[in-house]
């Protein structure tokens, strides 16, 4: 699989932009027409990754807990 090609932005509409991608690149990562994907930006960049292929963002929050002997019920 290549991992480059130019491709033209094209203006539908008044306020759309559209890009088409390689039928072949479509194929080979197994999506079809009505796939969604994720556009995201980095830097001056921009990544689109298979919606599916997302992981969720999850914030942990540590905390520590001390328990003593006094602590448990009797």
């Amino acid at each position: 699989m290549e991992n480059e090609e130019i491709r033209r932005i094209q203006l539908t509409g008044r306020s759309t932009y559209i890009v088409s991608l390689p039928k072949r690149w479509i194929s080979e990562i197994g999506l079809r027409a009505g796939s969604q994907l994720v556009i995201s930006r980095e830097g001056e960049s921009l990544l689109l990754t298979p919606k599916d292929l997302v992981k969720p963002r999850i914030n942990f929050l540590e905390t520590t807990l001390k328990i003593s002997d006094k602590d448990a019920p009797e």
